[in-house]
């Protein structure tokens, strides 16, 4: 059985486009590391079509995606640990540059 796990804009909360891309592959490197085929694929511009509640949305992003035989409770544990991983990052920064100029 394959698993799909995916990181964008949008629906991961992630910044940017080049995130996104680079967590995908920090978690394609790591389902190798354990074993696990890891396939990296892109869907392109995909739209989200609704905020919640017959609210639109309309805005749209790259969806970066792997398809893994990973089981689907270790893909997701993955998938959030590089997530986690890019925002302590990002707060990290942030942090640093804070104190650089103070």
């Amino acid at each position: 059985m394959l698993t799909q796990i995916d990181f964008s804009e949008i629906w991961s909360e992630i910044t940017t486009r080049q995130e996104a891309m680079e967590a995908r592959d920090q978690a394609a490197l790591i389902l190798k590391g354990k074993g696990y085929s890891a396939r990296r694929s892109v869907l392109k511009n995909q739209i989200k079509q609704w905020a919640g509640l017959g609210i639109p949305d309309g805005r749209s992003c790259d969806v970066f995606m792997i398809t893994t035989d990973a089981p689907r409770a270790i893909a997701t544990a993955v998938r959030y640990e590089v997530i986690l991983r890019v925002h302590l990052g990002y707060a990290d920064q942030k942090y640093q540059a804070q104190m650089m100029e103070g």
